[in-house]
């Protein structure tokens, strides 16, 4: 009986993961997903995200993830992540101040390196192959804006 109670959270946390890059096309469109490595709040909020979990759970860890990883890096993914997760929950008032940190927040000489379709993982210093992290937070509101979810609020 006591496996149960971990069984089952942990069958469903395989699932997520399994299902990520496929929800992640249908989803987000063109969304890059953004992994750091080193914030477990922010790399749940952006699984449930990519899940297409956008209630509760990916708001609930995007917001602790502000509270605890004070990083300029840390609050510009959850900045993103929230833009994402409270536009498509149809929370636009709540939304808008984290969209507009996502979008004028810069940091330089952050990179990501594609980890697998669809997810990339924060690295600093550029390589071959890496994008830069602000390339793709512009990429990811632009391709929101373009299914209807953020028009009227940012243009860009």
């Amino acid at each position: 009986m006591a496996i149960n109670k971990f069984l089952i959270p942990l069958l469903v946390m395989v699932g997520m993961s399994y299902q990520a890059t496929g929800f992640a096309q249908q989803q987000g469109g063109d969304i890059r997903w953004i992994l750091t490595g080193d914030s477990v709040h922010l790399d749940r909020s952006t699984r449930f995200l990519a899940n297409g979990y956008t209630g509760a759970a990916a708001i609930r860890h995007a917001k602790k993830a502000l509270q605890r990883d004070r990083s300029p890096l840390s609050n510009l993914i959850a900045s993103h992540n929230l833009c994402i997760a409270l536009f498509r929950e149809d929370n636009e008032a709540e939304a808008g101040p984290y969209c507009e940190t996502a979008r004028n927040l810069t940091i330089p000489q952050v990179y990501l390196k594609q980890v697998k379709e669809g997810f990339y993982k924060v690295k600093r210093g550029a390589g071959e192959g890496f994008i830069e992290l602000e390339a793709v937070i512009t990429q990811n509101l632009r391709a929101l804006t373009g299914t209807g979810e953020l028009a009227g609020l940012m243009q860009f």
